[in-house]
């Protein structure tokens, strides 16, 4: 029989309890994972970074803005989050320290907070850009992750919070109007608005005054292209993926169905070449893009790659959803 001494015991102990505690953070991880094994459209594209001119137009086919952005390798959604993910996230995270400020519908004509039905795959809307955050967070914790959203400069302590619009503006730095954003972290976000619109147009390479994955120029009569359907329908939401064919980076519905919330606040764009950018100087307007099924053929402009609209980040619509996005190690 071998004897130990007390020092080779309590190392043997550390090691037993070290191993037990790895064992026990996979399992948990594990379960956590478990709740989203058979959800479906959460697939991620990932796109190789690269230099493009980041245009605008406004309703016109003249640029109105325009500067050079270079962007890191991310990845993005191939598809709007859709109602049955927000759902299985959502009720996760209210069992887990997350509060929501809004319950979100499915698609267009869902009820507010309901199960998921028929219309799970339709995209998720009437949430705020601050409902947004703190979801995003609650799916970056449940597969692992590090949260984006923080309360602290050190990105230790996650927003989980969010709050229905009541008159009052987040104006602190922390808050869930204005929280600190960790780019380097691992876990979900919203794209960029440079990330959105660089997808969008196949790396730079498709016009901004094009329909998201469409050749055509916006201003053309587009009465025999599936764009009407996706966007001038007037009914309601469609199911993600289902509108069009997806662009040449296998990205669905950039286009159409939903506008997109992005992180950017809604401000003019800088006048030189930039970095991995993110428009950070407003409060309270953050950009959509995309589109919407709600926006009159009248109008057709809002399918343009290179239209930006502005969207109070404690509203909620029927018209408005998000994808998500996930940084690349730099």
């Amino acid at each position: 029989i071998v004897k130990l001494g007390f020092g080779a015991l309590c190392v043997m102990l550390i090691v037993i309890l070290a191993s037990c505690t790895d064992m026990m953070a996979g399992l948990l991880q594990d379960a956590r994972s478990s709740f989203l094994e058979n959800i479906m459209y959460r697939d991620m594209v990932e796109v190789p970074g690269g230099s493009f001119d980041q245009l605008r137009y406004e309703q016109t086919d003249t640029i109105v803005e325009s500067y050079q952005h270079t962007l890191s390798d991310y990845m993005i959604g191939a598809y709007e989050v859709t109602y049955e993910l927000w759902y299985v996230v959502r009720t996760w995270a209210e069992g887990n320290g997350y509060e929501f400020g809004n319950l979100g519908r499915e698609g267009s004509q869902g009820t507010i907070g309901a199960e998921p039905d028929s219309n799970m795959y339709h995209p998720v809307t009437n949430i705020s850009w601050r409902d947004a955050i703190v979801w995003l967070n609650a799916y970056s914790e449940m597969q692992g992750l590090d949260p984006v959203y923080c309360k602290d400069s050190g990105m230790t302590v996650p927003i989980k919070q969010s709050v229905a619009w009541s008159g009052d503006l987040f104006t602190e730095k922390g808050s869930q109007d204005n929280p600190y954003i960790n780019l380097d972290s691992d876990g979900y976000r919203l794209p960029t608005e440079g990330e959105w619109q660089y997808a969008a147009t196949d790396r730079g390479e498709n016009g901004a005054d094009f329909a998201a994955g469409n050749y055509q120029f916006w201003v053309r009569d587009l009465s025999a292209s599936d764009y009407d359907y996706a966007l001038f329908n007037y009914i309601e939401t469609k199911k993600v993926g289902q509108l069009t064919s997806p662009n040449e980076l296998e990205i669905f519905d950039m286009s159409g169905n939903v506008r997109e919330l992005c992180v950017d606040y809604f401000e003019p764009y800088p006048f030189e070449a930039q970095d991995d950018y993110i428009g950070q100087g407003g409060i309270g307007m953050r950009v959509v893009r995309g589109g919407s099924w709600l926006d009159p053929d009248v109008q057709r402009y809002p399918i343009q790659s290179g239209f930006r609209q502005s969207f109070e980040q404690y509203l909620t619509e029927d018209t408005t959803g998000f994808r998500v996005a996930r940084s690349m190690p730099r």
